[in-house]
């Protein structure tokens, strides 16, 4: 009965210890999660900003343009003086 007995606790014991096990993986799955989701909501912030600035710089490019058609008319006018 006692052999019995100290089988039930062995059993008891590494089923304890398995749980333990499944509960610290389950909670680094979810730290990594977490980390994961800040991550990809950091990359979406910069991909934002990132699209901005590319908006910016193409209005700065055609502003630049603009005025490179207009230096061009100048400097032909000169000339023609």
């Amino acid at each position: 009965m006692l052999k019995a007995h100290s089988c039930k606790v062995r059993i008891v014991e590494e089923t304890s210890d398995q749980v333990r096990t499944i509960a610290t993986a389950a909670e680094e799955q979810s730290a990594a999660s977490e980390q994961i989701s800040q991550n990809t909501e950091e990359v979406n912030r910069i991909a934002g900003e990132t699209a901005e600035s590319m908006n910016q710089s193409a209005l700065a490019m055609s502003e630049l343009a603009r005025l490179s058609g207009e230096l061009s008319k100048v400097i032909e006018g000169l000339k023609n003086i």
